[in-house]
């Protein structure tokens, strides 16, 4: 009775297990041009997508805070500190005013170029941060 037992090893750890051949003195152990190619090809690649998945993370921290509604309802300015202007089509969907309040919330108003409103609300406070940036350099 005889049992034959094959035993199947991975290619890399069968040519671990095999020796290799001594080299001679004529003989070059360097990679050969076409294997540095492909070597240098396959880290161009490597290089190239780290480089994309970097930018598609940098870009995921990009976040803007846009408006989804608004209003045209009169607030009321001594109420407001500071404002920007947000455009559709600058990350955001609509275009808007957003005011500042002194207590630090964020109100949507219409565009300036929507409400005369906004406009002069804009008009003042430029000139009040005029007026106080003259009495800090005085």
């Amino acid at each position: 009775m005889s049992t034959d037992l094959t035993f199947t090893f991975p290619r890399t750890a069968i040519n671990a297990l095999v020796p290799s051949p001594p080299h001679t003195p004529g003989e070059a152990a360097e990679p050969t041009t076409s294997e540095r190619t492909r070597d240098m090809a396959s880290r161009a690649a490597a290089l190239l997508l780290l480089g994309l998945v970097c930018v598609q993370f940098a870009a995921a921290q990009v976040v803007l805070d846009c408006c989804r509604t608004k209003t045209s309802k009169l607030l009321p300015l001594q109420l407001i500190r500071s404002y920007s202007v947000q455009d559709a089509g600058a990350g955001c969907d609509i275009s808007a005013t957003v005011f500042v309040t002194k207590t630090g919330r964020q109100l949507c108003v219409s565009h300036p170029s929507e409400e005369k409103w906004v406009q002069k609300h804009i008009d003042a406070l430029l000139r009040r941060k005029e007026k106080h940036a003259k009495t800090r350099v005085e």
